[in-house]
């Protein structure tokens, strides 16, 4: 079934008014249930009972009303408060507010929980927010989806807070979900503890590359030296290149997923590569290796003497 977006005034020349008096004495915390729902964005639905009586007052603009969320987390039991957007959707149920899963896995809550929500209409413009990647492989995905993120970003999350964790979603896929921490927030004239964001918000994502654990001191000492100790240790993919230079090699015309011929491959994956071993021109012993190095070599950069060794 379809949602009923929530009914809001376009009347011309608009102007934005703020909740009447009458209205600000039901600006209380409201307890409700958590409901999961595939939105793809850090937004909620609100059950039409609570977000009514704040639309019929006046012209509110459905991207200025903040819903502030307040829990007690179960592992650490400390009271948590978070802000997030209305996504301009009711919930199914009255009891209830509908929020993504992914965007609810990480304010660590859980399908049927129950937190108190309440409405804010006066929130601090954010002028400029540092955002910092979960992980090395949330980097990756954020400079492959860089422009499709900066594109997106303001209309999947409207407010963040301080050392909370947000998820962008660059395309329905959700194996390309990209997790970030607010590391710092700040206004035109002081740091903030949450905000909400603008079109004029500034984002600056901090690099989190993947780095190898260096051993430690005790490690190293009872690590044999070698015969030439002046000589500095060959990087990993250097050893592994020249390890593996008599394995086979063969060079193949690549296609992009999804393509009509190929339907039936998955290719949700960005990070996979699709072969046929049984094809004549792949040699067997492809057949027994685990792992393999792969070039994308266009037209004008083929050698015939150029070898592509594979990598274990």
């Amino acid at each position: 079934m379809a949602q009923s977006p929530a009914p809001f005034s376009t009347g011309l020349p608009f102007q934005e008014t703020r909740p009447t008096d009458q209205v600000r004495h039901k600006m209380n915390l409201q307890d409700v249930k958590v409901s999961f729902k595939p939105l793809n964005n850090c937004l909620v639905n609100l059950p039409a009972n609570i977000i009514n009586p704040f639309l019929s007052s006046g012209n509110i603009l459905i991207q200025n009303i903040i819903i502030q969320l307040q829990f007690k987390e179960k592992k650490t039991r400390k009271q948590q408060v978070y802000y997030c957007g209305y996504n301009g959707y009711f919930s199914s149920d009255q009891d209830c507010i509908e929020l993504d899963p992914s965007f609810a896995d990480a304010l660590s809550l859980k399908e049927n929980d129950m937190i108190s929500i309440k409405l804010v209409f006066e929130f601090p413009n954010i002028s400029s927010v540092e955002l910092e990647p979960a992980t090395s492989s949330d980097w990756e995905l954020t400079e492959l989806y860089a422009q499709i993120i900066e594109d997106k970003f303001l209309n999947q999350i409207r407010c963040v807070t301080v050392n909370q964790l947000i998820t962008v979603f660059p395309n329905s896929s959700t194996n390309n979900i990209v997790k970030y921490k607010v590391k710092s927030i700040k206004s035109e004239k002081a740091e903030l503890q949450a905000g909400k964001l603008v079109n004029d918000s500034e984002l600056h994502i901090q690099p989190k590359v993947f780095t190898k654990n260096k051993p430690s001191s005790s490690s190293s000492k009872t690590k044999p030296r070698s015969s030439s100790g002046s000589k500095k240790q060959r990087s990993i993919s250097s050893r592994r290149s020249s390890q593996f230079d008599n394995t086979p090699s063969c060079l193949i015309r690549g296609i992009s997923l999804p393509h009509l011929l190929y339907s039936h491959v998955d290719s949700s994956c960005a990070y996979e590569v699709f072969l046929n071993l049984d094809e004549p021109s792949v040699n067997p012993k492809f057949k027994k290796s685990d792992y393999v190095q792969s070039q994308i070599v266009s037209p004008t950069q083929m050698d015939p003497h150029v070898h592509f060794p594979m990598v274990q």
